[in-house]
């Protein structure tokens, strides 16, 4: 069983310098497990971002987390940390994102972030020990479907969010409790009185919460999506 370590949680991300902002490939996504909107430093971090913000298995998410700023083992480590991440099961952990063709050999033959065996120091040191992740390019690129999807799904999801549609979610659940399963077609049908986006958003905003699910890694998303109601516990 994983141990549950709640080291540091942040309050919220490091702030971005502005020097920064303007010279790096900057992406922006508002994030509902974190209930703001975030900046990301690069394309590899967003599209790690959508994994998470997408996955039921965890429910909070901060960006730029953490900044070390101390000495390990006699040597300066300066670093902050590209997500915190906390799952359902209460399990914490600090992640690196960065593709393979930016880290380094270690001894042991591994490809790992620059100065990571001294990170790795640094968590060992922490009281309670600090959970920490390397996630490279190929992880991600497992997972590039799902990504793509979630990209195009992100804005269904907050249109729900901020905009009252209790009164669809509502008439929505009620016919997928009874037929246990529905495409988003049909259920456009079934509120003609509604916008069509107010429906998609209120459908991919269940799937969010894991009220709903979809089998989305081998479906397009498009109005032949079928909904199942009930929770599915990995993206």
């Amino acid at each position: 069983m994983r141990q549950s370590n709640p080291h540091s949680d942040p309050m919220g991300p490091v702030p971005i310098p502005l020097h920064r902002q303007t010279q790096t490939n900057l992406f922006t996504a508002f994030s509902i497990k974190a209930d703001k909107l975030l900046q990301f430093e690069s394309a590899w971090e967003y599209r790690f971002f959508l994994l998470c913000e997408s996955d039921p298995d965890i429910v909070r998410l901060c960006p730029q987390p953490y900044k070390i700023d101390t000495k390990v083992d006699g040597k300066k480590l300066y670093y902050t940390f590209d997500m915190w991440l906390c799952w359902k099961d209460g399990f914490r952990e600090y992640i690196e994102v960065k593709p393979l063709d930016r880290c380094k050999k270690t001894e042991s033959g591994q490809l790992l972030p620059e100065k990571w065996p001294l990170i790795e120091l640094w968590a060992r040191q922490q009281k309670p020990p600090v959970n920490i992740r390397h996630v490279n390019d190929l992880y991600i690129n497992e997972h590039c479907d799902i990504i793509r999807k979630w990209d195009q799904i992100l804005p269904f999801v907050q249109r729900a969010h901020q905009q009252d549609v209790s009164g669809i979610k509502e008439r929505v659940l009620h016919r997928l409790k009874h037929k246990r399963q529905d495409s988003l077609q049909d259920l456009i049908h079934l509120l003609p009185d509604k916008d069509e986006n107010d429906v998609i958003s209120v459908c991919m905003h269940l799937i969010h919460e894991n009220e709903c699910h979809a089998n989305l890694s081998n479906s397009l998303f498009n109005k032949d999506l079928v909904i199942h109601y009930g929770e599915k516990t990995t993206v």
